[in-house]
């Protein structure tokens, strides 16, 4: 019984011990906190990060705060509908503020400074109930989604936020404060296309391959000129250099180039190759040839290279060769495939993308206000034309001195094709499909640009010249 009248006592001195030790402790802590002036928070990533102190704005032009709205609503890509709006918010207290449509890219880009009570009320947000959310795409259902990232004084990502912010009182805080009247001046600066064939850009993509015995692509070159055509070559690595290809771009796809050359004008890329990497290189000129801007990148982040790709990418409906004294058309591409090789020289040489398959697109002016982009692919088949294929049944003509049988197939739902048979040995065939190009609308539904008669192209001389090709072995 005296035992354990002594024990009771001995517990309760062990938790208050305990206590007190606790009680230490989290002084102690507190105290590390108050003379360090430091304030921790646990980021997205789990993380436990330290704050700066900042007693206001500073003399550092370092980004405090990236954010951007962005529309990902139902919306044609033929329209040139508003994509996303784009701040960046620095320790000093200004503020950019851009948009980006879909066609035309960048509006021009507007600046303002917070007040003192806003840049104070911003700073109060992000280090406090802004780390208590990371992500929220399940609260609505339209197409506005936000993003936010807080940075610190070294450019390091403290915490960001994805998703949408209508039921979190600390984003909709913080998009009060970056909304201003100053947005809109933030406009979509006209830009006219240029009448000389000056260089405009001169830009080189080098690729890192891994396979050495693979043909793949090791390199593109692009030239772009003052009046909006663009000069591609590819070069592989077993095939060699290939032709020419160009085209023209539209008055959007110009502007926007024009316009992303201003926005990183001030913005200088020159970083070293690294090995295993793509390299990116690019110089930009006056109209009197002299180089005035200068980037070299191993990617396309956040650099011209990115703003600039898709302007660069050959486009969907065709591409033809510059219409001057100087053109490349009628150059000469061959291609090996297996004991084989295929000399074409047409309107508009061939694009390989196979082994066995080359693609190219010429214009087919088939009636008098309207002209046809004919999308023309040539394939090696195996086996003799009069095994593969019932001849009998198809049409017959004669191109280039060579018999060509021939047949025509109609959908409502896809392509007009025209099919032409040639006959090269008992080993090989070749087939080339002549299709018109179209597109499909918001209900599927495929929609002909030009309800082209491709009947009547086998008889026009214009083929001929389309389909000039050798083959040898």
């Amino acid at each position: 019984m005296k035992d354990k009248k002594k024990l009771i006592p001995r517990i309760i001195m062990i938790m208050m011990l305990l206590v007190l030790g606790i009680g230490i402790t989290i002084s102690i802590i507190d105290l590390v906190k108050e003379k360090s002036g430091a304030k921790k928070m646990i980021n997205d990533d789990g993380q436990i990060v330290t704050l700066d102190e900042i007693p206001g704005k500073m003399d550092q032009h370092t980004v405090l705060l990236s954010a951007s709205q962005s529309n990902n609503g139902l919306v044609s890509r033929e329209e040139d509908y508003h994509q996303s709006n784009k701040w960046k918010v620095y320790y000093d207290g200004t503020v950019e503020y851009y948009e980006t449509y879909n066609l035309s890219g960048r509006t021009s880009i507007v600046t303002w400074e917070l007040t003192d009570e806003q840049f104070n009320k911003l700073i109060e947000l992000l280090q406090g109930s802004f780390f208590d959310y990371t992500e929220d795409y399940d609260s609505a259902c339209d197409g506005g989604t936000w993003h936010y990232t807080y940075y610190n004084l070294e450019g390091e990502k403290l915490h960001s936020y994805n998703g949408y912010n209508y039921s979190v009182p600390v984003l909709l805080d913080i998009s009060e404060i970056l909304n201003s009247d100053m947005r809109d001046e933030a406009v979509i600066e006209p830009v006219e296309m240029g009448d000389s064939h000056s260089m405009l850009m001169d830009v080189v993509w080098d690729r890192h391959v891994e396979d050495v015995n693979a043909d793949e692509l090791v390199s593109t070159h692009w030239t772009i000129y003052y009046d909006g055509w663009i000069e591609s070559t590819e070069t592989y690595q077993i095939g060699g250099t290939q032709s020419t290809i160009t085209w023209r771009l539209d008055d959007y796809a110009y502007g926007r180039l024009v316009r992303e050359l201003k926005y990183y004008s001030d913005k200088k890329y020159d970083e070293a190759v690294t090995v295993d990497e793509d390299y990116w290189t690019m110089t930009h000129y006056d109209e009197s040839g002299n180089g005035i801007y200068n980037a070299n990148a191993i990617s396309t982040k956040d650099n011209i290279f990115g703003g600039i790709w898709g302007e660069l990418q050959v486009p969907e409906e065709g591409f033809a060769y510059v219409d001057t004294t100087d053109s490349k058309a009628g150059c000469t591409t061959v291609y090996n495939v297996d004991n084989y090789s295929i000399q074409i020289e047409s309107i508009n040489p061939g694009h390989s993308d196979g082994t066995v398959l080359f693609s190219s697109y010429f214009y087919w002016q088939d009636a008098e206000d309207s002209r046809t982009t004919i999308n023309m692919e040539y394939y090696f088949e195996k086996g003799s034309l009069v095994e593969s294929y019932a001849i009998d049944q198809m049409s017959k003509t004669t191109l280039n001195g060579e018999d060509v049988y021939y047949h025509v197939s109609r959908s409502d739902n896809w392509h007009d094709t025209l099919w032409l048979h040639y006959h090269i040995d008992n080993n090989r065939h070749m087939v080339i499909l002549l299709e018109t190009t179209g597109w499909r609308d918001e209900n599927n539904n495929w929609v002909d640009e030009t309800d082209a008669d491709l009947e009547k192209l086998v008889r026009d001389e214009i083929l001929e010249k389309a389909v000039n090709f050798k083959v040898a072995r």
